[in-house]
């Protein structure tokens, strides 16, 4: 990742962990204030991701060499605007967020009345803004492919966005200000793996990639082999980004162990399952705008099923196991 495409994700990050802060620290003061003051500042946060949106689509689509049809840049558009209509909404109005409680599935704890769920609701939208926006300006799948192709995965990189994930999620659920450090650990369903966490999380990551391998081949056999390329050039980019077996296994760890904690962990048990499951799958922009998203959203909802009648820990141990072996097969694949 380049230097100014780094400094945008922590900055993207560290605002998500402020605003989450913010809002915890409001819910445990109590004070009117505080909440206005958080309020007050999602709301500079959403108008300055709509400003940057729109000047990103004007600008994108005069640059020689990307340009990008009139229907993406809608698209962008329009998502830019539907985050900032959607998270205003949320902030100006509790019966928008008892509308969002009522649409969201069975298994969302989410509760209307909380300044930190709301706020949640809000970084989710003003997130998928960014994230929508990053992978139209790098030029959709092509663009992305040839970032990574200039891209080494490196374990520093990995060990800091580790860490923010990690910060996000525990600073979220209110760690020293609303629950302590075990009760924040049980919040986000953590805990020493047992050899039935192991047993199961394994069996549940190879299925996985059973289904994967299935879903893959039946999607070669669907596509000419040139459309199946183009579709594919950023995960494959991805994939030959790690060096080794060693890189494999030890960045692995770190992102199994970063996305678990933060989207199965903290995330579902506000919004549920399936949109916590699409949220997964609009962050991997490697896979956007082709068949992968239907994939990678089972396997999402399959570790999310995980976190709902296990644990965490047993999602990352599935996580851990399904990246390893996909990944290792690509590296055994470009190495021949």
């Amino acid at each position: 990742m380049d230097i100014l495409g780094s400094a945008a994700a922590v900055g993207v990050i560290g605002v998500v962990i402020f605003a989450a802060y913010r809002a915890n620290w409001a819910l445990a003061a109590g004070r009117r204030e505080d909440r206005l003051l958080t309020r007050l500042l999602l709301i500079i946060l959403l108008a300055s991701l709509l400003y940057a949106g729109m000047v990103v689509a004007s600008v994108v689509s005069e640059l020689d060499g990307r340009v990008l049809n009139d229907i993406t840049l809608i698209a962008y558009s329009s998502a830019a605007v539907v985050c900032f209509v959607g998270g205003w909404a949320l902030l100006r109005s509790t019966a928008a967020a008892r509308q969002l409680k009522a649409i969201l599935p069975s298994d969302a704890g989410f509760l209307p009345d909380s300044q930190v769920h709301v706020t949640a609701a809000v970084l989710v939208l003003a997130y998928t803004s960014t994230v929508f926006g990053g992978f139209v300006a790098g030029g959709g799948i092509s663009g992305l492919a040839d970032s990574l192709s200039n891209t080494d995965v490196s374990l520093g990189d990995q060990l800091a966005a580790l860490m923010l994930w990690l910060m996000a999620a525990i600073v979220g659920v209110g760690v020293g200000l609303r629950r302590s450090f075990r009760m924040a650990i049980d919040r986000l369903g953590l805990r020493l793996p047992t050899l039935s966490d192991f047993a199961n999380g394994a069996g549940i990551g190879l299925l996985m990639v059973m289904f994967s391998l299935i879903s893959t081949a039946t999607w070669m056999g669907l596509v000419s082999p040139e459309q199946f390329q183009a579709q594919t050039e950023a995960s494959a980019q991805l994939a030959e980004s790690f060096g080794s077996l060693s890189d494999i296994i030890m960045l692995n760890l770190l992102i199994a162990l970063g996305e678990e904690v933060f989207f199965r962990g903290a995330l579902l048990p506000i919004f549920g399952n399936l949109p916590t499951s699409i949220f997964f799958v609009i962050l991997h922009t490697q896979y956007t705008l082709t068949p992968a998203v239907l994939q990678i959203l089972i396997v999402s909802l399959t570790f999310g099923w995980l976190r709902k009648s296990q644990n965490t820990t047993t999602a990352l141990i599935a996580h851990f196991v399904y990246n390893g072996v996909l990944l290792s097969l690509g590296l055994l694949q470009v190495q021949a």
